[in-house]
């Protein structure tokens, strides 16, 4: 029987040859506890204190005894812990063993170290979601430190490879002790246990490395998740397989549970975005953490980060982000961002923006567009506009200014367009209310000065009303109502009064021909329309519009011509 836990030594054979001051034993055989001894030495040295035994065995053991020796015999921390964890233990181990003590005291004969050889071990562990199978390599235990050498298995259908040692004594440490896994994305996601991790985001493989440092109580981790072969997709944002993606971390692992990151940096083939902060991963999660980034150009990100037809520009950000719970929509996010010299197509609207400038800050319920501007085709707008309560239902205040403005530039046309689609998204959703300014547009040929007008957009219906202006000779005022049902045909109401239009002017709109006729027209109706016709709004306009000629001339000619003071 030898050491505290009296485990007996059997059928035990070997060679023995004494010499002055000590005996020497050499090829060991036999059966210790439920180890096949294969070889083994032993010296017996005769101390004042009394014999004492140094013993080195080789031999194999089964997976169930070995850890049942090891929860024994191993006090180091984590090391202790992790082998209380395991459950279910299958397959031997080629297994070396050193014992040492006095001989007269077998009961104080303790484990001083050894070797183990993993060979196809499987298990269950506390920590793991699935069986380790196909455990190989080896395990070096000696002065308290466990040295993990090419320690490989399975876990699932995902790769795992240990290696790196941990110390013992009073602080135990981890040193150079890595950790790299390879396998199917969403088995790797089970392994972090994160609620914050939503399925379906991840498919594909996955690639990790983690390293280890400095207390095993709350020890460092540096380490990097490889996108490159695994599709990932973010709402309407989807890396496909084969993009070149990693996300670089640096943090540590607390006492209790989970993981506390301090550092994230996205690494994508042009472009780093770096976050700084903490961010818990576990049973609960917290993130509060700061992302900035200067004079990014758009040009930088890959062909697969939608940039919503920006095609060049330089972007700035700033935004600290706060929360608890995987529900974005209750975090806090703060800060600001920037875009200049931004070059942008739009849908529906020919021609490119030029000169985008835009400055957004957020803060808390809030976000205020400082301000978003434009050219296109000679025209320019600006727009300031305060966002309140944006994450329930938007309600937008502001003001559209434009020194020159095509008038046909916001017409969409065609069937559907962005600004279509985003007009009924901010009637359907949003409360709006802005105003308008316009120093000079025109529509085709026709001019005018000084236009403004009241927008409002709620309920699924766009009002623009107290609409006003100046022509060249006289007055522009009047009212459109449009309902914007939801993928469905539009529906408008419009009310006008204008003054002093040249007759000329108001044919070359309807694109009729009548020769010889001049003056000024006054005209005031009201027309209704909708969007269901497949040639458009005109052919359905119906209404009254009267149509008043001033000071008019109607020049000698063949043709016959009827005149009235109004028209229906």
């Amino acid at each position: 029987m030898i050491g505290r836990d009296g485990t007996a030594v059997t059928d035990l054979a070997a060679v023995v040859m004494v010499e002055t001051g000590r005996v020497r034993i050499t090829r060991v055989t036999g059966m210790y506890g439920a180890m096949h001894l294969t070889d083994g030495k032993a010296d017996v040295s005769f101390l004042e204190a009394g014999p004492w035994l140094e013993l080195e065995v080789r031999g194999d053991m089964a997976a169930a005894p070995l850890v049942e020796f090891l929860a024994r015999t191993v006090k180091t921390e984590p090391v202790s812990q992790l082998i209380a964890g395991i459950r279910d233990p299958e397959g031997t181990a080629q297994t070396t063993l050193r014992l040492v003590g006095p001989l007269d005291h077998a009961e104080k004969i303790t484990f001083a170290g050894g070797e183990i050889t993993a060979r196809q071990v499987s298990l269950n562990h506390a920590a793991l979601p699935e069986r380790l199978t196909g455990l190989q390599g080896r395990f070096v235990l000696a002065g308290g430190s466990t040295q993990f050498e090419q320690v490989i298995g399975h876990v699932g259908g995902t790769a795992v490879q240990v290696q790196g040692m941990i110390t013992g004594g009073t602080t135990s440490l981890f040193q150079d002790f890595l950790i790299r896994t390879r396998g199917d994305a969403s088995q790797l996601v089970r392994l972090f246990r994160s609620t914050a991790i939503e399925p379906g985001l991840l498919a594909g493989t996955l690639s990790s490395a983690v390293t280890l440092s400095g207390s095993t109580k709350k020890p460092q981790i540096r380490g990097s998740l490889v996108f490159d072969e695994a599709k990932v997709v973010l709402g309407s944002l989807e890396k496909p397989i084969g993009a070149h993606a990693t996300v670089e971390f640096d943090g540590i692992l607390p006492p209790r549970s989970g993981v506390t990151l301090e550092r994230l940096e996205l690494v994508l083939p042009r472009i780093h975005i770096p976050a700084k902060g903490t961010m818990h991963l576990g049973d609960r999660f917290m993130i509060n953490m700061a992302v900035t980034m200067r004079s990014l150009s758009v040009s930088s990100f890959p062909e697969w980060v939608s940039k919503a037809g920006l095609e060049a520009g330089n972007l700035d950000v700033s935004l600290d982000i706060k929360g608890k719970g995987t529900d974005w929509k209750a975090w806090r996010v703060t800060g600001w961002m920037g875009m200049t010299n931004g070059l942008m197509v739009v849908n529906g609207v020919d021609g490119h923006l030029q000169d985008l400038y835009a400055r957004v800050r957020f803060a808390r319920n809030e976000i205020d567009l400082k301000r978003l501007s434009f050219k296109l085709q000679g025209s320019d707008l600006t727009v300031e506009a305060m966002v309140r309560n944006w994450l329930v239902k938007p309600t937008i205040t502001g003001k559209i200014e434009s020194n020159q403005l095509d008038l046909s530039l916001v017409i969409p046309k065609g069937g559907r367009s962005p600004i279509r689609e985003f007009l009924e998204t901010l009637a359907a959703t949003s409360q709006v209310t802005m105003s308008a300014a316009v120093a000079s547009g025109h529509y085709r040929h026709m001019k005018f000065a000084g236009l403004s007008a009241r927008i409002n957009i709620q309920d699924g219906v766009l009002d623009i009303d107290r609409l006003s202006g100046a022509s060249i000779h006289g007055h522009v005022a009047g009212r459109l109502v449009v309902r914007l049902p939801p993928k469905a045909p539009a529906e408008s109401d419009l009310s006008f009064r204008v003054t002093g239009v040249e007759f000329d002017d108001l044919l070359r709109l309807t694109n009729t021909q009548v020769h010889g006729v001049s003056g000024e027209a006054r005209l005031s109706g009201v027309l209704r329309g909708h969007g269901r016709n497949p040639h458009g709004i005109y052919p359905s306009l119906n209404g009254k519009v009267e149509v008043l000629l001033e000071n008019g001339r109607i020049l000698k000619s063949n043709e016959r011509a009827i005149w009235k003071s109004s028209a229906c």
